[in-house]
């Protein structure tokens, strides 16, 4: 049986997404993270309410656009909060992702070593995610691959190929898939 958590204790959720986030909790806060990596402290109470707002709200957290990285709290951890929201299979597979089993020692996760995955992984590992449509980190892997190409920090054609195969993309059509991302990236101010 889980852990129950208090709701006044509070935890750091990050942007896990290349653009932004903004939220408004009924009778609470609202929550405005700009960029990636921007980070917001809010209690469970509201961490609940978050999940809560639909199958958006709780899509947000399954598919890793918002990261629960840390709990301020002393005596929680994020598997105690991960447990009690029901949040545990997306956490275990991110942390399959950082060769790190997922468990109440766990206490920061860095958002930033997905990026060190992609760069290190091997082909077959990418391909097994990337080919799995229920796969919870699929969609955050391929928004960090765009972006380390855009910032040339990802040029192996092996990996880009099972990332935009894995996205649906045609095989003839993964260069000029992977030439616009790049090109995309003059443009923006």
């Amino acid at each position: 049986m889980p852990k129950r958590v208090n709701r006044d204790t509070e935890v750091i959720i990050v942007n896990n997404t290349k653009g932004g986030f903004s939220e408004r909790i009924p009778g609470g806060i609202s929550i405005v993270l700009n960029e990636y990596g921007d980070t917001a402290y809010i209690n469970h109470g509201e961490l609940v309410k978050l999940l809560g707002r639909g199958r958006a709200g709780r899509r947000k957290f399954e598919k890793m656009d918002i990261v629960i990285s840390e709990v301020v709290t002393d005596g929680v951890t994020i598997k105690n909060i991960t447990d009690e929201l029901r949040l545990t299979k997306p956490y275990e597979e991110l942390h399959g992702l950082l060769d790190t089993e997922f468990t109440d020692d766990i206490d920061y996760i860095d958002v930033d070593e997905i990026d060190l995955f992609l760069q290190e992984c091997e082909y077959d590992e990418l391909e097994k995610i990337m080919n799995n449509k229920k796969s919870y980190v699929r969609k955050t892997l391929a928004e960090h691959a765009a972006d380390l190409h855009k910032r040339g920090e990802l040029n192996d054609f092996n990996k880009m190929s099972i990332i935009a195969t894995g996205l649906g993309q045609n095989e003839r059509d993964i260069q000029s898939f992977w030439t616009d991302i790049r090109e995309a990236n003059k443009y923006q101010v």
